[in-house]
């Protein structure tokens, strides 16, 4: 059998999600404050496609008539977000947390599928700068064949680096895509990949839309029993 291309999350699938809401919570936290601005503090709990508008209030506050500077005002912005990734990750780290009991079964399956001869591909919405020292942490920078982050000067979307992914005249179109959110179920939709949604972490970090995520998602995992269930299947289907 050939081997076939899976595409991964990485926040609740292989790394503790708490690294990235609690830096998304942070954020927001910090700019209401510092601009007098508590109603930013609601964008928190609003999923990916929504929760961009407050941070374009958070920057149009500050920056004034230089907020007109789209890119240069999205790298600095998420620059911090990325910072704030790795502070709440370090915490992680220090408590034993980064990595928990069903990350690491993740990651062990990740690995078994490699050795069947499949290829793993990465895409998240997350900067690389956040991304890369986070994998190498967790010794799985050589996990992944390909590795497809958002850029920092743009507005975070997953659909928007997953087709930057399938653009890619040297990637095949991936069998499945494993998520733990909504953004990357929609994603993976959009382009017609099956879709798995890991649930092992959903409950950890509160994560928006996880219900419609669900409803949509081809197929739901509970824990990494029951996703390698789930690839067998589905890898001899697509064979």
């Amino acid at each position: 059998m050939e081997g076939k291309l899976i595409t991964t999350g990485i926040d609740g699938i292989i790394v503790n999600s708490k690294a990235f809401s609690n830096a998304h919570t942070e954020w927001f936290n910090f700019w209401a404050e510092k601009l007098n601005m508590p109603e930013l503090k609601s964008y928190v709990n609003k999923p990916q496609k929504e929760y961009w508008e407050g941070v374009q209030k958070a920057m149009k506050a500050y920056f004034g008539h230089f907020a007109k500077y789209e890119e240069a005002i999205n790298t600095m912005a998420r620059l911090e977000y990325q910072m704030m990734v790795l502070r709440c990750a370090d915490q992680l780290l220090d408590n034993g947390k980064l990595i928990l009991p069903a990350h690491q079964a993740c990651i062990n399956l990740l690995k078994a599928m490699k050795r069947k001869g499949h290829e793993l591909c990465l895409v998240t919405s997350s900067p690389p700068s956040a991304v890369k020292p986070l994998l190498k942490e967790i010794d799985c920078y050589d996990l992944y064949d390909y590795i497809y982050t958002s850029k920092l000067d743009e507005k975070p979307s997953t659909k928007t680096v997953y087709e930057r992914m399938l653009k890619d005249a040297s990637r095949k179109k991936p069998a499945i895509h494993i998520a733990a959110g909504l953004s990357g179920i929609e994603a993976a939709l959009k382009f017609k990949v099956t879709t798995i949604l890991g649930m092992w972490d959903c409950g950890n970090a509160g994560y928006k839309g996880i219900k419609r995520a669900d409803e949509l998602a081809a197929f739901n995992a509970k824990s990494a029993i029951e996703l390698k269930s789930q690839l067998e299947v589905l890898m001899e289907t697509e064979a």
